[in-house]
């Protein structure tokens, strides 16, 4: 929560968009809090971050593609 906090007291009200990325997820209770907070602060787990990259990879020029590739895996089922 301080490091939301944070963001937002670094924000402004009027102009700016937070994104905050947490792999763990985030509390009900900062969910709550900045879900409709102003300035907007957009909380995104692993898997809506994974959701974002699959859907916009196809966006990025090629030179980005190459940092930030998606490699498909396959799993054989018995």
């Amino acid at each position: 929560m301080q490091e939301l906090r944070q963001l937002k007291g670094n924000l402004n009200p009027n102009d700016d968009v937070g994104v905050f990325i947490s792999s763990g997820g985030f509390a009900s209770e900062a969910e709550n809090e900045f879900r409709n907070s102003h300035p907007h602060i957009e909380l995104v787990d692993m898997k809506k971050l994974i959701e974002l990259w699959i859907e916009f990879h196809s966006k990025l020029n090629e030179e980005d593609k190459i940092l930030l590739p998606i490699i498909p895996v396959y799993f054989l089922a018995k």
